[in-house]
């Protein structure tokens, strides 16, 4: 806080409001999609590289303020300590977070150019002369550090098995209204937007604001903007790229921002419509009614943390995605026992996934980045189990595909009645079967 407020952004109590509707920040109860970054157990938790993906996108965007602030840098030496933290970021944010690298480059250099116009005044010639190129430097050094990233992981989901994971994050795109948006992001996102609307009204927001020469009033306005807008465009669908990933965590710390202005403006409005009633305006004014309002936001909120914990420690062992039962973990040990390191397994999902990790043996169709042609042996092996294939087909596809053993359940009247499969073990859960010639 103490950095952000050195840099322009709310200071003081405004600063801790930020911080505290950043930290807390929930959905309305009920309201939820995939990944939201609303929800605090997804913007805060995360596997490593989220987390070092959060790490280098706030390193970035301090460096980008200090250099902005050229009183920051007085020596050369600065600038090029500064230069090579750009380009190190850059590599790292890339090699992790490609979508929110590019992101972060496409605001540092949005920012200064935005900065060149009079956005309310229609004025939209760009005066060359005056152009500050060294605005553009963070962005510039981002995009150079981390460009050779991104060129070996453009070429390294153009092949398999990556290109499967390509062809699956293309189908996953979150489809969602804007107003059911705004409830999964919670009370903060209602204030951010009367924030928002504020500066815009009071002509702040992209004039103002952008002709500071720190910039960072722009940066404000513009990271969320930027993000929340590419997430219902339909660039994520043009690139192959599922649309949460334009909405990184950071998108919420600047919502907070704008809360942190929201929840003025509402104050300012009691004391104008109820100043007989609340005192007057300087006693009004102070930190008590923004404590009220901080605190009835986040009231609001609890219901969603109360739903949110209870689904966190409420543990569903029979659920077979996430949970290896006792007799499906026997079962494994005995396929392991009774086959060899080069004999493969015709497994039913969700099964097949961790059944090689235990076992040490190759399953015809396994995980999505580890199967080679996965989706064709995805929907064979769906046909197998679950679909309307023949007798005929089945015992061709077990013989064609050299497939040595089938794990699945033993009341599956359809596995029991093929002549090529002899049963070797059941215990109730799960049966193994072995192909006969």
């Amino acid at each position: 806080m103490g950095v952000l407020k050195k840099h322009g952004l709310p200071v003081s109590a405004k600063s801790v409001t930020t911080f505290i509707l950043f930290a807390t920040s929930n959905a309305f109860s009920g309201y939820d999609y995939w990944f939201n970054n609303g929800v605090p157990f997804n913007r805060l938790g995360g596997v490593p590289h989220h987390l070092i993906a959060r790490t280098a996108i706030v390193l970035v965007l301090l460096l980008a303020l200090k250099w902005w602030n050229k009183t920051k840098i007085k020596d050369q030496k600065s600038k090029i300590k500064n230069i090579f933290g750009l380009l190190l970021l850059g590599f790292i944010l890339a090699s992790v977070e490609p979508v929110h690298w590019i992101l972060i480059v496409g605001v540092l250099f949005i920012v200064p150019v935005l900065h060149k116009f009079s956005i309310f005044n229609f004025q939209f010639s760009l005066n060359f002369q005056s152009l500050k190129i060294k605005n553009y430097y963070p962005s510039l050094f981002l995009f150079l550090g981390g460009l050779p990233m991104a060129i070996y992981i453009k070429r390294l989901f153009a092949n398999p098995p990556y290109l499967q994971l390509a062809t699956w994050e293309a189908s996953q795109q979150v489809n969602i209204s804007i107003w059911n948006f705004i409830l999964a992001n919670g009370p903060v996102m209602v204030l951010a937007i009367i924030g928002a609307l504020q500066r815009l009204l009071q002509g702040v927001a992209l004039q103002r604001a952008l002709q500071r020469q720190d910039l960072v009033r722009g940066l404000v306005l513009i990271f969320p903007l930027l993000t929340i807008g590419l997430f219902f465009s339909p660039i994520p669908r043009w690139v192959g790229i599922v649309n949460v990933r334009f909405l990184p965590a950071m998108t919420t710390l600047f919502l907070a921002i704008l809360a942190t202005e929201g929840i003025g403006v509402i104050v300012w409005i009691l004391i104008r419509v109820l100043p007989q009633k609340l005192g007057s305006v300087r006693q009004f004014s102070g930190t008590s009614p923004r404590l009220l309002l901080l605190s009835i936001t986040l009231f609001i909120m609890i219901p969603s943390y109360y739903v949110q914990i209870q689904n966190r420690i409420k543990t569903e062992p029979a659920n077979a995605f996430f949970y290896i039962t006792q007799n499906a973990y026997e079962s494994y040990k005995e396929a392991e026992k009774i086959s060899g390191q080069n004999d493969t397994f015709l497994v039913i999902w969700p099964f097949n996934w961790s059944f090689p990790g235990i076992t040490g043996r190759r399953v015809y169709e396994g995980h999505t980045l580890l199967t080679s042609n996965y989706y064709n042996k995805e929907l064979m092996t769906r046909s197998f189990f679950f679909g309307d294939m023949s007798t005929t087909d089945m015992e061709k596809m077990l013989r064609v595909n050299r497939i040595d053993y089938v794990m699945t359940y033993p009341w599956m009247q359809k596995i029991n009645e093929l002549p090529n499969l002899i049963k070797v073990y059941d215990n109730g859960m799960l049966g193994v079967y072995r192909v006969t010639e």
